[in-house]
């Protein structure tokens, strides 16, 4: 059995989320958009939309439309292909880079989003650190597919 909202709440009071400094401006518009629905939004076609969603980046991707704006996608730089391959079942290494593009992803404590934040691929850099009232947030959630949230927002 899984957790209920309510002890995720309890458990978790406050969800993270880092993201690329010039990407808050779309986020506040338009909400936090996984890889996959930016690439639908700002009408990525193939073969730019099989590039950054089917493998792995190895230096993030700036995307742009003129309704839009510009954003930054993300590097995937911890992954690599090799150590997918030896553990995915029933599943390949493009089929995971789907399933991951499709989903937009939340730290749940203050150190493992400082974890990240000190990476040697992002030290130095600056960040958009996006903070969430989980209660809240998940209240919200179960009563719309489309989330409008107020995040908050931290340039660090």
């Amino acid at each position: 059995m899984g957790i209920t909202p309510a002890e995720l709440s309890k458990i978790h009071p406050t969800l993270f989320h880092m993201a690329e400094p010039d990407t808050w401006e779309s986020i506040e518009k338009n909400g936090l958009l996984s890889t996959s629905a930016l690439l639908d939004r700002f009408c990525v076609k193939a073969p730019e939309r099989k590039k950054i969603e089917l493998s792995n980046r190895r230096s993030s991707v700036e995307i742009a439309h003129p309704q839009y704006g510009k954003v930054t996608i993300r590097d995937q730089i911890p992954m690599t292909d090799k150590a997918l391959e030896r553990c995915l079942e029933d599943m390949t290494v493009p089929e995971w880079y789907r399933t991951l593009n499709g989903r937009v992803f939340f730290w749940t404590t203050s150190e493992r989003l400082t974890r990240l934040f000190d990476a040697r691929a992002y030290r130095g850099k600056r960040q958009t650190i996006i903070t969430i009232d989980t209660k809240s947030f998940l209240e919200e959630r179960r009563k719309s597919r489309i989330v409008s949230h107020k995040l908050r927002k931290y340039d660090l």
